[in-house]
């Protein structure tokens, strides 16, 4: 059972707190432009994040901050990493670690829990074929690249089991998350306006993901464009909720011109599945068929034709591909990567090739060796203790996923949990936020009278 309460005072909420953390918000804009530009202030933010962090870690032992502090560095992964920031890869997934990790050992009152614990042990086997087969250097960036994942979701699902929070932190983290996306969305456009060539075809769009990797930038602008709809549809702040909307509006539009489908469907599942948890109140149902209908006009009237005139290229011709081109054009060989992980799987199939052997497999059949499905990677390297590892993950976080909650508390719990286990299989740990946010379906909510 949950132990440690993230709470702070009702009356810290105030009009001058949240006009606050609007301004701070706004203030992203220019700062994603400037880290674009200038990839010192990139360095300097990612280690500014880093030093707060432990500031907050530190001296004021705030698990509530520590955990608003960790979801700032899920939201900014993919902007050091699109800004230039002089940090290694996984800078932000190693943050998170420590930062949760300290501050659950630091509490007196947390309790041991045994399957998040489980499943990472049983992934540390496949370290030994690699260390043995490939030089050192190589075996680690394999290492830190493939285990990296895995070991912040252990460390998350550890430490929020261990948490019990309510609506208002959801909220709190949620504008934690958006605040860097803004910089991401803000990075996105810059590079369209100054643009001396746009040039877009059916394929995901470099130049609309400021010049870096769709799948990344698309999944956390998606992500977050969800979750300023669901900030708004919750929050009843006169002062937030305009500025949630317009954020959400502009996120979506900048999601839409990634033309990668994965983060645009992703955002999609997550608003509506939230909405569909919140209509089970009757105070949402009119509000949210209020902003469904207002946001197919925006959609139909605004968002499409407009990055149909940017693009050239129809929507239709991205998301549909042509009758011939087969499930491998249209999964963007994601099919046949995980049919080669299964293979190699089959070669390999009580102790897996190691970690970063399947790799090989990949290259030989899809002309990339990097892996986009955790799920058929582990039984590749893994091999039976894959399987095992995967069997306590489900249990782990189905076992969250029972507790009582609201509907308000389910309208963002459940939609973080799919997005989650969806962002695994498509792209794999590249990214922080599916371990964090599968930490925050574990953890338990306050409910009704019992919230303070």
């Amino acid at each position: 059972m949950s132990t440690i309460t993230v709470t702070a005072p009702v009356e810290e909420k105030t009009a001058l707190n949240e006009l606050a953390l609007i301004g701070l918000g706004v203030l992203h804009l220019p700062l994603g432009v400037l880290m674009f530009q200038v990839p010192t202030v990139a360095t300097a933010h990612a280690y500014g994040t880093l030093l707060f962090g432990l500031y907050v870690l530190f001296f004021k032992r705030s698990v509530r901050n520590v955990i608003n502090v960790a979801a700032y560095a899920v939201g900014s992964e993919v902007l050091w990493r699109m800004t230039g920031a002089v940090v290694f890869y996984k800078a932000a997934n190693y943050l998170v670690v420590i930062l949760l990790m300290y501050a659950l050992l630091s509490e007196r009152s947390w309790k041991f829990d045994l399957l998040p614990v489980l499943y990472m042990l049983l992934l540390i086997p496949a370290i030994l074929p690699t260390v043995v087969d490939f030089p050192w250097v190589e075996a680690r960036d394999y290492i830190s690249h493939a285990l990296g994942g895995p070991l912040s979701i252990a460390v998350c699902l550890l430490f929020f089991h261990n948490i019990r929070m309510r609506l208002r932190d959801l909220q709190r983290i949620s504008f934690m998350i958006i605040m860097p996306a803004m910089a991401i969305g803000s990075v996105a456009m810059f590079t369209l306006l100054t643009a001396e060539e746009i040039r877009f075809t059916t394929e995901s769009s470099i130049i609309g993901s400021g010049n870096f990797g769709p799948n990344q930038v698309s999944s956390i602008l998606g992500l977050a464009a969800a979750l300023a709809i669901l900030h708004f549809l919750t929050h009843r702040s006169p002062t937030t909720r305009p500025f949630m909307g317009i954020v959400a509006a502009w996120l979506a539009f900048q999601t839409v011109l990634t033309y990668s489908r994965g983060g645009m469907v992703m955002g999609v599942m997550v608003a509506f599945m939230g909405m569909l948890f919140l209509m089970r109140e009757q105070q949402y149902r009119v509000e949210i068929s209020t902003v469904l209908g207002l946001g197919a006009l925006v959609i139909v009237a605004i968002i499409v034709p407009q990055v149909v005139r940017i693009s050239g290229v129809t929507l239709e011709d991205r998301f549909f591909e042509p009758e011939d081109s087969g499930i491998t054009a249209f999964t963007s060989g994601r099919y046949d990567m995980a049919r080669a992980d299964l293979f190699a799987w089959w070669q390999n199939p009580v102790f897996g090739t190691g970690v970063g052997g399947s790799a090989p497999y990949r290259a030989r059949l899809y002309q990339s060796g990097h892996a986009h499905t955790e799920y058929t990677r582990m039984l590749a390297e893994h091999g039976l203790y894959g399987i095992g590892a995967l069997v306590i993950f489900i249990i782990a976080v189905a076992r969250g996923l029972m507790q009582q909650r609201t509907s308000e508390q389910n309208a963002y719990v459940i939609p973080f949990v799919m997005w989650a286990l969806v962002y695994l299989l498509i792209n794999a740990t590249r990214m922080v936020a599916p371990a964090f946010l599968l930490g925050l379906g574990v953890a338990s909510y306050f409910i009704g009278e019992d919230e303070p």
